[in-house]
């Protein structure tokens, strides 16, 4: 008897351990998507050269600790994505410093978004729910690799994980802190995951009513997480005060979006009109309205059979919360707001649309699948999704024959594969069918295709570390960024290697980058200004406050121009200095020209 106890103890002891080398398993199968699409191109790792946001992060990420940087810039309010650049960047190299903020923070919340699904839903809808939100190039490096939309949906999708927690344990304290740090850390680095609150508090009251069959103790928990929030921001603020920076480091984003829903007239250079049909040909469009139909789909079969199934119940509290989400950003852009287009403010959507998607899988199928056939299929499913997106161009390609405007056809492609999806309920051996569709669906749905498929241009890798190069050369002279004047001839452009030929990419966009990340402009590259073209009274400016003039060019002749033009302006030029920045296929002369008064 004693021999059959010990035997009993050990096979109980094994669940643990089989259960944490499965959640391991799963997890890297997830993060392998994105790993492996970054090993065929890392092309979206990297700082765009020209995305202007991107660099004033990449800047706070060297010089956060000089309180004078950007004191009055609104991107500060985003306190903890520059946070997580200072500290990134002044640990790390620079091309370690992009795997950590890009692929690091995206695998962070992959990972956080399968545990979140796997509570309420089980393993099998997790794994696919997590693999289908990794493959969706929607959500990689949304608005820029340095932008801190990444981090928010990390954040968010930790807020759900503690959410799904809070609800399967009955009145849990700490997991209610931590959803409303979690959530509050989101909120902060990204404003717009404040519109998802409704449906985060939805999942969680109906949720916990399921598993408790009663709702929480709604004053004790409210308590708690809006604790776990205020705690968040007040501790963000003290770092910041402690860095000789604002405490109400939100004050500047709060007053801008309070702008914006004041007067809509402020987003007329973002917004369009339903009327313009300016959501037919955006890829992302018809994504979302895919997933209305999968949603509305699974609620119209999970909802009546609420009371006799858990995972019917579960299945339509989050197939509703997308309706709700989505129906929430329809909202705003009907009555004026930015809220759909362009990407990185839809970009929130796509964590509401991932719990649609577990419900789906959930609804469909309903038989218990054996860990081992369970494991091949989500490795099939993941190795279908890479092949969509890394062969996007060849799919597209096909696609061509169809005259559809591009969300049309993405909107039509999800929808089949989603029907396919939910024909599962009659048999698993259509599994082929919904994984190959889903696969096709998601090559269509790539928009930037170079992003993707192999390629020898490296130019944002090689850009982005000449650019960063520039910048250390330019912080070394040891005088305030206020100080340094950077320029470039509008019409000269970069001279790339062979392999990028074909690129025309203006000097100018070297030169915003390059300013952005802490330093001032002759000129701002879109004024189109060339060194005769810019105004006497701005050459005046920039000899009384400045101290040296960075020069982009590869022509040596201009180098006298410049001094002319300082001169002609009452500054004393000193010699020239030249550096060569080399990186992979780019050569970049960067001049130097101190000058006093």
């Amino acid at each position: 008897m004693s021999t059959h106890l010990d035997k009993m103890a050990l096979r109980s002891s094994d669940i643990p351990r089989r259960e944490f080398l499965i959640s391991l398993l799963d997890s890297s199968i997830v993060t392998s998507v994105p790993f492996l699409l970054l090993l065929f191109n890392s092309y979206w790792l990297y700082a765009r050269y020209f995305n202007i946001d991107e660099w004033m992060y990449v800047g706070y990420g060297y010089q956060y600790f000089d309180p004078t940087f950007y004191v009055t810039n609104y991107k500060i309010s985003r306190l903890p994505w520059v946070l997580l650049e200072a500290l990134v960047r002044g640990a790390f190299p620079p091309l370690a410093s992009s795997w950590i903020l890009a692929f690091g923070v995206l695998a962070l919340g992959n990972v956080a978004l399968y545990f979140a699904l796997r509570i309420p839903f089980g393993r099998l809808p997790a794994l696919f729910a997590g693999i289908f939100i990794a493959g969706l190039t929607f959500m990689h490096a949304n608005g820029g690799p340095d932008y801190h939309n990444t981090l928010a949906g990390a954040f968010y999708c930790l807020a759900m994980l503690f959410c799904a927690r809070c609800a399967r344990y009955a009145l849990n304290s700490r997991d209610l802190v931590f959803l409303g740090a979690s959530f509050a850390l989101s909120v902060h680095t990204n404003p717009l995951f404040i519109n998802l609150a409704p449906v985060l508090i939805g999942q969680y009251l109906l949720s916990y009513r399921q598993t408790h069959s009663a709702f929480p103790p709604i004053f004790p928990a409210a308590v708690l997480s809006a604790g776990g929030a205020i705690g968040a921001t007040i501790l963000l603020g003290l770092t910041n005060r402690a860095f000789g920076r604002q405490f109400l480091f939100f004050m500047q984003q709060f007053k801008l979006v309070s702008s914006f829903i004041a007067d809509s007239s402020n987003q007329k250079t973002w917004w369009l009109p339903w009327s313009s049909l300016w959501f037919v040909d955006i890829p992302y469009m018809g994504v979302f309205f895919a997933g209305a139909l999968l949603a509305l789909t699974t609620l119209f079969i999970a909802l009546p059979s609420r009371n006799i199934s858990q995972r019917y119940a579960f299945a339509s509290i989050f197939s509703a919360g997308y309706v709700a989400a989505l129906s929430i950003w329809m909202l705003w852009q009907s009555i004026g707001q930015t809220a759909l287009e362009p990407t990185y403010f839809a970009y929130p959507l796509g964590f509401p649309l991932a719990g649609a998607f577990a419900a789906a899988v959930a609804t469909a199928i309903v038989k218990e699948v054996q860990p081992l056939p369970l494991t091949i299929a989500g490795l099939v499913f993941a190795a279908a999704i890479i092949t969509g997106a890394h062969f996007s161009d060849h799919i597209q390609a096909l696609a061509g024959a169809f005259s559809w405007h591009s969300g049309i056809r993405v909107a039509a492609a999800f929808s089949f594969a989603f029907a396919c999806l939910m024909l599962l309920r009659c048999s698993l051996w259509l599994a082929p069918i919904a994984i190959f569709s889903l696969c096709i669906a998601n090559g269509l749905a790539v928009f930037d295709k170079g992003a993707y498929a192999a390629a020898n241009c490296a130019m944002n890798k090689d850009g982005y570390e000449i650019i960063l190069n520039a910048s250390r050369i330019l912080r070394k002279a040891r005088i305030p960024g206020t100080q340094i004047f950077v320029f470039s001839d509008h019409g000269e452009n970069v001279q790339p290697g062979p392999a990028c030929s074909d690129r025309q990419v203006s000097l100018g966009w070297f030169q915003a980058a390059i300013t952005a990340t802490g330093f001032e402009d002759i000129e701002h590259y879109w004024d189109n200004k060339t060194l005769e073209t810019v105004d006497p009274e701005r050459w005046g400016q920039v000899a009384t406050t400045g101290r040296i003039a960075a020069f982009l060019t590869y022509n040596p002749a201009r180098i006298s121009v410049l001094r002319d033009k300082l001169v002609a302006a009452g500054a004393k030029p000193g010699e020239a200095r030249l550096f060569i920045l080399h990186e992979g296929g780019i050569t970049l002369p960067l001049y130097l020209v101190p000058f006093s008064r």
